[in-house]
């Protein structure tokens, strides 16, 4: 999947649904609103699903309403392979990853 054939201003939203149906609740924003581009390619093995994504710099958060509604069971691993990922304190005992 990716936003190739999604018109340009309508791209993060569309990353955005995509992640929240197919991924996990999580709040978007990017610098790159207009000219954001992004792909995914998932396969589903036994007990868990494994994905790779490419996108444009941008920055998530994920509050405890967001991990409550949305996977507060599952457990995410992230290899990050170009760029940086950096965790963010929100409060006391939590954190909110911030992707860049």
């Amino acid at each position: 999947m990716s936003t190739d054939e999604v018109p340009p201003r309508d791209r993060l939203d569309w990353w955005w649904h995509m992640m929240e149906s197919d991924v996990m609740s999580v709040a978007l924003t990017s610098e790159q609103e207009d000219g954001f581009r992004g792909s995914v390619a998932a396969v589903d093995l036994p007990g868990t699903r494994v994905a790779t994504f490419a996108f444009s710099p941008l920055s998530a958060r994920r509050g405890p309403a967001q991990t409550r509604r949305h996977g507060p069971e599952n457990c995410f691993l992230f290899l990050v392979r170009g760029g940086t990922i950096q965790r963010e304190p929100t409060s006391p005992g939590r954190t909110a990853a911030g992707i860049e």
